[in-house]
């Protein structure tokens, strides 16, 4: 029988799918004497494994497909950048079609699973006391929505914002995107423990808001104003979307360039993940 073929038998056997008892202890016996099925029976049993340990069905984001296409990007030196050992290894004869395309499956898998078990955990729960940023930002956008806090400058132009707060002692580089079907109406500079903080807020024609509070991300934990959980610190440091919803409004964090960007709006999920996750 040619090798192709019991490969085939190989991923038979993994799937349970060899009934009669003499053929299984006839493959057993060709597994341990040739190395190539050898490799190809721990592959199929791995991947079986992680499929059934790892994999969730469970409905995907958009901006999380996206970020998954660019994570697994075809070109050609991707790959080998994260394995620089595969070239040698994916050579061999066994390994060469189904190692490929199982080991890209187990990638696949565990992204989504991580993602999964990330997204689902309640990073909002961690975040407590009014210093921390994620809190300060829900209080201050309530605040936005029933007159309690005004801007401190009102313009539509960018570039006079971030001078605005470059001209109040906000230390860091400051972000002010322009997004369609959103436009710029004013910013703050607020104060505590000695810093100043940079916060800018948008309207759509609908009448919904979206506040940005945007710390840079070395004042995180090391300026008493500035607090957040290092776990949800670290999930965003790997370039993640943390979003949660509560009391009608949406909350998004993102580190945006050197900042962590907090961002609260009355608008609706979908349109928040879309304007800021997909980036």
């Amino acid at each position: 029988m040619e090798l192709n073929d019991l490969k085939y038998r190989v991923t038979a056997f993994v799937d349970g799918e060899l009934t009669n008892e003499i053929s299984k202890l006839e493959l057993l016996q060709l597994i341990e004497s040739n190395p190539e099925l050898q490799a190809e029976f721990e592959l199929q049993r791995f991947t079986k494994l992680i499929t059934k340990n790892k994999c969730t069905f469970k409905p995907t984001p958009d901006s999380v497909k996206r970020r998954i296409i660019k994570q697994i990007s075809p070109e050609e030196n991707s790959f080998l950048r994260l394995f620089p050992n595969s070239k040698k290894f994916l050579s061999k004869p066994a390994l060469a079609v189904s190692g490929v395309f199982a080991i890209i499956a187990i990638l696949l898998f565990l992204i989504i699973n991580k993602y999964s078990e990330k997204n689902d955990f309640n990073f909002a729960a961690e975040q407590n006391g009014p210093n921390n940023i994620f809190i300060q930002a829900s209080t201050n956008f309530d605040n936005i929505i029933h007159g309690k806090l005004a801007p401190q400058i009102l313009t539509d132009n960018p570039g006079n914002i971030k001078s605005f707060f470059e001209q109040n002692g906000v230390k860091y580089s400051t972000l002010v995107p322009q997004m369609e079907n959103w436009k710029i109406i004013g910013a703050v500079v607020s104060e505590g423990a000695g810093e100043k903080f940079a916060h800018h807020v948008y309207s759509n024609k609908d009448g919904k808001l979206v506040y940005v509070f945007q710390v840079a991300k070395f004042y995180i934990n090391k300026c008493q104003a500035a607090k957040l959980s290092n776990h949800l610190l670290n999930y965003l440091e790997a370039g993640n979307c943390y979003v949660s919803e509560a009391k009608g409004y949406v909350t998004l964090m993102k580190k945006m360039e050197s900042n962590i960007c907090t961002v609260v709006s009355n608008s609706s999920r979908n349109e928040i993940e879309n304007l800021f996750c997909s980036k």
